[in-house]
């Protein structure tokens, strides 16, 4: 066998698992990482379902008695439909993404540790007075 095509076929297999290391770390990557429309999802959900700790997962530590606020709120069942009208609107929107920052009808958003998180919530703009 030809030393030359050995040495070819050896670089060829070099090259292309170097090609899937890198795509692969890529895709992993960038799947972690979750949209703002996506963490006001996950959070309104824990909101609506009274999970405060799943709430405070996508949360700021500045947002931990809001989020407490806010299941409170929901508990009453006239207060549940104002919130999901408000969640469903914030999210018919794409943000607008300044840097480290991102903005949805009535809340706000912080880039953490490459980790998008809740920073505030206008309870006005929520009809949660």
């Amino acid at each position: 066998i030809d030393k030359k095509l050995i040495l070819r076929l050896k670089m060829k297999i070099k090259t292309t698992l170097s090609l899937l290391a890198i795509l692969s770390a890529t895709i992993i990557f960038t799947g972690c990482t979750k949209s703002p429309n996506e963490v006001v999802e996950k959070w309104s959900e824990a909101i609506l379902d009274g999970d405060i700790k799943e709430a405070n997962e996508y949360s700021t530590r500045n947002m931990k008695e809001t989020n407490k606020y806010f299941i409170t709120k929901a508990e009453k069942p006239i207060k549940i439909h104002t919130l999901e009208t408000f969640f469903k609107f914030a999210l018919s929107v794409d943000p607008i993404i300044d840097g480290n920052e991102a903005f949805l009808p009535g809340i706000q958003l912080k880039k953490i540790n490459d980790e998008w998180k809740i920073e505030s919530v206008d309870k006005y703009h929520a009809v949660l007075r």
